[in-house]
């Protein structure tokens, strides 16, 4: 019985000893794309390093004077990115075009 046990907790340590993968890190032209896009909307760009992943962090924002047509028009960038719209008026349809429900 003690052996089934050592084997089962040994199946289990092994699986979450894998780190889990990192996102993939944007290469210098999507990063300066993503850049542009939201300064063309006003907004702007932060790199951080995530203190526990020692990652980075792609930090993008949109003042709040943008018109509201054009935060309809939000870049997508194709790597792991945050946003901050904590200062912003954001409609619950655009809510949802931004963060889908995964339901």
């Amino acid at each position: 019985m003690l052996s089934k046990s050592l084997c089962v907790c040994g199946v289990v340590f092994a699986m979450f000893a894998q780190a889990p993968k990192p996102p993939a890190e944007p290469t210098a032209e999507q990063l300066e794309k993503a850049k542009a896009d939201f300064k063309a909307l006003r907004g702007g760009y932060a790199a951080t390093i995530d203190p526990l992943t020692k990652q980075t962090v792609h930090g993008f924002w949109i003042y709040p004077a943008s018109a509201d047509e054009k935060q309809r028009k939000l870049p997508n960038p194709p790597f792991a990115f945050a946003m901050d719209i904590s200062h912003l008026k954001v409609p619950d349809d655009l809510l949802k075009e931004i963060a889908p429900s995964r339901t």
